[in-house]
């Protein structure tokens, strides 16, 4: 059997924990600009719109906005029927990294796009 110490998914050497039949993280990278289906349906926009979508493609890319995403799908939204004293309240509590992508997402302007 081949000896598999050293190696891992990070550029061949092992890692710390030893895992070795994964992928590295999905973060870090151009949504836009790694999507050569995307980049070729926009190539009839203007230079600026392109520049747009790529800002956006690396911001949405981003380690953080992964990181948010996994939050906000970690902590689902918790339905709030009754208050303390038992009256009506029929209300959603959503956790902060929802309410922090639903802000980029309006400030990216992305409800206008369909």
């Amino acid at each position: 059997m081949a000896d598999m110490s050293n190696f891992s998914t990070k550029g061949g050497m092992a890692s710390d924990d030893g895992v070795v039949n994964q992928t590295p993280p999905f973060a870090g990278i151009n949504l836009f600009g790694s999507n050569p289906a995307l980049e070729d349906a926009a190539r009839n926009l203007s230079g600026a719109e392109r520049s747009r979508l790529s800002q956006l493609g690396a911001q949405w890319g981003s380690a953080e906005f992964f990181e948010l995403g996994y939050l906000a799908n970690t902590h689902e939204p918790k339905l709030l029927t009754h208050d303390a004293r038992g009256a009506r309240k029929d209300a959603v509590e959503f956790h902060p990294t929802y309410h922090r992508l639903m802000q980029a997402g309006m400030e990216a302007q992305i409800h206008n796009l369909t």
